[in-house]
């Protein structure tokens, strides 16, 4: 998860808060009626008939006497947009045409945006100019890409010229612009453009910034037939969604999302009606695609693919990696050969729309993929593939939810005999659970032991938060073992340190409401010495203590299997051991001040 270091001062926040008009902002998600001085409405958090949300125009906050959820115009944006703490503040700001103080590190990345949007132009003017009979013109109109698509995604175009744009701009101001973008290359006779002769699609992040370009060739013979950019300070291809800006509201609407796999896909899909579309950059779909599809609150995620073997592929890996998140997912394979671009070619809304309705669900599709492999092989091969599947199923944290998958697995091979996760794991997988809302958490202090090592590092964190950046140095999210520790880390990574460093434990509780009793509980019942001065060595025993206990699990799980040979696994286990080596170090020094972190 790539995190802008920035930090905003305090007076700034008061500032955008106080220009902020709480009772609009709240209206544009849910009407909203005056009673008395204050103003009453339906709840935008949960179902209910009886309004009993109420927002105070004088106090500037909301809060619902149904759910609990309540905060200022900064926590209801981030409850309900998913945004952090700092987009917030920002989209508030820019709402309100304040102009915040800003990190060198978030104007560098500012200055990068508005060079690429300055690019875009020239890339869209080269398009427009474009003579009716040129190549590109007469792509366009194959793509059926109207003056209306071209306008809407900013749909530009490279000329066959290896200097365009240094031509354009001036070799000796561009030059390190150009670079930092990852627009020109170092050859053999110098620098040249990276995309040439190629239609270009303008790709944004979810808040509509330029990241970078990517441009399809004119042709369907050269190679590569899509070019999209390298890894910058501003586009990270593993948690890029092209059209996550334009999708936003819809997805917001819809309450899901149509995840494609081309660029041209996503637009044909706008045009269509299907406003919800998104799709990854040239990859295929990763962890932290999926985290941002958790953050926009897409509880059904639609993948549209191919129905050729590769597409079937893409789409067994993608049902994979969403089976064990809380989404809903999907499966819509279209004819083979066809793509969402070419599908209405020779076929109607309706007929996608009927796609669309019928889609197979992620978890039967996995399964039927294993019964159409375990077809007329021999009892062995037939006993691992089932196997294999139950392993999937232990990806899954919900102890129902995996009783379920195993029920599934039972009907399709028909079985009487596989052991599930309630009776198995019942005790085990009741210690895991740490309620994750004041609606739910009744007993915090009745929280287990399995976890303390990790529980103790993120009370530390609570206590001293000075202590994130150095916690996150060492501290992956997916080292923690406890799901719910591991989301309430994330979120705190969400706030960049500078910022988190001014926030005292009331302060999380309010930003994050759904944790609110846990913040507190952590606060309140930790170790009488701990509250009292921050202490390096402590905050290192505790990571050390951590990062020790997922490599011991790791590594007896890989120790005497096939995987112990896999390079990934030797190579995560050589990682483990450098950071306990390091951390072994840190925990014999001695540390008196503070400004060390």
């Amino acid at each position: 998860m790539s995190q802008q270091q920035v930090f905003i001062q305090q007076a700034q926040i008061e500032e955008v808060l106080h220009a902020t008009n709480i009772v609009s902002l709240i209206e544009s998600y849910v009407p909203l009626k005056k009673l008395g001085a204050n103003f009453i409405g339906l709840c935008p958090f949960h179902q209910e008939k009886t309004a009993s949300f109420y927002v105070s125009p004088s106090y500037q906050n909301y809060h619902c006497f149904g759910c609990g959820q309540h905060g200022n115009a900064i926590r209801f944006l981030m409850a309900k947009e998913n945004y952090s703490f700092v987009e917030a503040i920002q989209y508030l700001a820019n709402q309100a045409g304040i102009e915040l103080t800003q990190t060198k590190t978030h104007q560098a990345n500012n200055t990068l945006s508005h060079f690429l949007e300055k690019i875009s132009k020239i890339y869209q003017n080269e398009l427009a100019k474009a003579s009716e009979s040129s190549l590109v013109k007469q792509y366009v109109q194959q793509r059926k890409l109207t003056p209306e698509l071209i306008k809407t995604f900013e749909i530009g175009f490279v000329p066959n010229d290896w200097q365009f744009l240094e031509n354009k701009l001036g070799k000796a101001s561009s030059q390190k612009l150009l670079q930092d973008c990852g627009l020109i290359k170092d050859g053999e006779k110098g620098t040249y453009n990276r995309l040439r002769n190629r239609l270009i699609f303008s790709l944004k992040d979810g808040q509509g910034r330029y990241i970078g370009f990517a441009g399809r060739a004119l042709t369907d013979d050269a190679i590569p037939k899509y070019l999209n950019p390298p890894e910058t300070k501003l586009y990270k291809k593993s948690e890029t969604f092209y059209g996550l800006h334009l999708a936003k509201k819809a997805i917001r609407k819809q309450q899901r999302i149509l995840l494609v796999e081309g660029y041209l896909d996503v637009i044909r899909l706008h045009e269509k009606g299907w406003e919800e579309t998104v799709a990854t950059c040239g990859t295929a779909i990763t962890p932290q695609h999926i985290y941002k599809l958790q953050r926009e609150n897409a509880s059904n995620v639609y993948c549209i693919f191919d129905g050729d073997t590769a597409g079937q592929k893409v789409a067994y890996k993608t049902a994979l990696l969403l089976l064990p998140t809380n989404i809903t997912c999907y499966i819509v394979l279209l004819p083979k050969n066809s793509d969402p671009d070419s599908y209405f070619l020779s076929h109607s809304k309706a007929d996608f729309q009927n796609l669309l309705d019928t889609a197979t669900f992620g978890y039967n599709f996995i399964i039927n993929a294993a019964v159409t492999k375990s077809k007329g092989v021999s009892l062995e091969q037939k006993t691992n593939i089932i196997t294999e599947l139950q392993n999937i199923g232990k990806q899954i944290q919900e102890p129902i939810k995996q009783d379920l998958f195993t029920q599934e697995i039972k009907k399709a091979f028909n079985l009487s005999h596989i052991q599930g996760a309630t009776s198995k794991n019942k005790l085990s997988k009741q210690q895991d659970i740490i309620l994750a809302s004041d609606a739910t958490i009744q007993q915090p202090s009745q929280i287990y032991n399995k976890y303390a090592l990790e529980r103790k590092l993120l009370q530390y964190i609570i206590l001293h938060p000075e202590t994130l950046e150095t916690t996150q140095k060492y501290v992956q999210p997916e080292m923690l073992q406890s799901k719910h520790l591991k989301q309430l880390y994330v979120h705190f990574c969400e706030i960049p340190c500078i910022e988190f460093k001014t926030l005292q434990p009331v302060d999380l509780a309010d930003i994050f409401i759904e944790q609110a009793s846990l913040i507190m509980y952590f606060a309140n019942n930790a170790h009488p010495i701990w509250k009292a001065a921050l202490n390096l060595q402590t905050l290192y025993n505790l990571i050390y203590e951590v990062i020790n206990a997922k490599y011991k699990k790791d590594f007896s799980m890989t120790n005497n299997s096939e995987d112990s040979k896999n390079g990934n696994v030797i190579k995560l286990v050589q990682d483990y051991s450098q950071l306990l080596k390091e951390l072994r170090t840190l925990r014999k020094q001695k540390h008196s001040k503070v400004k060390a972190l």
